[in-house]
């Protein structure tokens, strides 16, 4: 189904693109247009001592089983068109192994316009990446960084990729120092999957962001501050809310608290938060290497956690051999299941006290499925055996904790992931 699903968008982008370059060849002297496409093509195995399912981040499925392609493979199509020396237009179309995805529509990742009124001042409106990563231009680009994959405890929980709104980015030189600062506004969504709730469509009603960057001699340091309003719409959480709020009316107050507790905790609607990051880059005398952190801070479901990795890589010739590390982990511990039938079946009757069991076991079970707390350890070797492609074994050891599964269909072990990878661009 997604090797169907690639053939159909690359041809798709294929006929646009080509009737984008016949267009600006009929405009030759005033403009130009670039073509060019990137993909993966990459197995994973993956063994664990819990049971649990590996995947790339929360947008993509459960895996039925291993060894599969899903996770890593992908292609995409990438157009420039210069319409003069202040005006570009540029579009990405991708295709990977998503959740219930809605094919085209989905696939665009970038579909936005570009004007340069002075050189050092660049406008962008549309569909673009949201810079709130070091990668966030070229993640799905294989080819483009060190390792299999962008580090999974770091990247696997923000899933946002396409912005559709307006940035602005401003550069100056200081000496050899290159300084960089652009805003952003805009909306967005992804889909996620969880055991609990199956596939659910997240809104990102408004994002507003703004970045810093310095770079120099090798080394790109930057930060980020951003907030965020999103929504889950979902009528089933909205009746477990329902539910909720009725027993924190209750005159217990132990069922009364978890309840209103269990509320807070689902509450999907008006979510509103903070991410803050920091990353630098380096590649320079064969040494290559990155770092990102980042701290999340929410008023609902989606618990705040704090993240943060490393790579760093030799290069001998064409190899280059890389080892990381990196770690994700919500700031709250696990939801403990609350305990109601005992109480409230003596005031409302034994099966609406299993029913509130229910609900109550439910909203709890969810609210730690959307925990995450793991460390992962990184091995791995890319050979550039030719000028635009390049082969990446890697090996990534994790150890996740108990009640912490939103990277994982189940959590609390070890698991340990083989990846094999072919990047290439064209």
């Amino acid at each position: 189904m997604m090797q169907k699903r690639m053939c159909q968008l690359a041809v798709a982008a294929g006929l646009v693109f080509t009737a984008w370059a016949g267009y600006a060849q009929d405009r030759e002297s005033e403009s130009t247009v670039r073509i060019n496409g990137f993909g993966s093509l990459g197995g994973v195995h993956s063994s664990t001592d819990f049971g649990g399912s590996f995947r790339r981040d929360m947008s993509q499925p459960y895996q039925a089983s291993t060894p599969t392609a899903s996770p890593d493979s992908r292609l995409g199509i990438q157009g420039n068109f210069s319409v003069n020396a202040q005006l570009d237009l540029a579009a990405q179309v991708v295709a990977k192994d998503r959740v219930l995805s809605n094919g085209a529509k989905d696939s665009l990742e970038w579909l936005y316009a570009s004007y340069r009124p002075v050189p050092d001042l660049t406008l962008r409106i549309g569909r673009t990446s949201p810079d709130l990563f070091l990668l966030s231009d070229y993640r799905n680009v294989g080819f483009a960084y060190l390792t299999a994959r962008p580090s999974v405890d770091f990247y696997g929980v923000l899933p946002l990729e396409g912005l559709d709104g307006v940035d602005i980015a401003k550069s100056w030189h200081v000496g050899d120092d290159l300084w960089r600062i652009k805003g952003a506004v805009g909306k967005s969504h992804y889909r996620l999957s969880n055991p609990t709730m199956g596939s659910v469509r997240v809104t990102i009603e408004s994002v507003i962001g703004l970045t810093l960057s310095r770079e120099s001699n090798g080394l790109l340091v930057r930060a980020t501050l951003a907030k965020l309003n999103a929504a889950i719409n979902s009528p089933d959480l909205d009746l477990l809310t329902s539910g909720l709020n009725t027993l924190s009316q209750l005159p217990l107050p132990t069922v009364a608290a978890e309840a209103k507790y269990l509320s807070y905790r689902a509450k999907m609607k008006d979510m509103q938060g903070t991410y803050a990051s920091a990353g630098l880059s380096y590649d320079r005398n064969g040494w290559v290497g990155n770092a990102e952190i980042f701290r999340t801070r929410t008023n609902a479901s989606a618990p705040d956690m704090k993240a943060g990795y490393f790579n760093v890589g030799r290069r001998f010739n064409d190899l280059t051999a890389y080892i990381g590390l990196g770690e994700v982990k919500s700031i709250a511990g696990p939801v403990a299941l609350p305990q109601w039938s005992t109480v409230l079946s003596p005031i409302i009757g034994p099966t609406a006290a299993a029913n509130a069991q229910l609900l109550g076991t439910t909203v709890a079970s969810g609210a730690n499925q959307v925990r995450v707390d793991q460390r992962t350890w990184t091995v791995g070797v890319r050979w550039d055996f030719h000028p635009q492609v390049a082969l990446k074994l890697q090996w990534d050891r994790t150890k996740a904790a108990s009640g912490a599964d939103m990277l994982w269909s189940k959590s609390g072990g070890t698991a340990n992931v083989g990846t094999v990878v072919f990047d290439f661009m064209f």
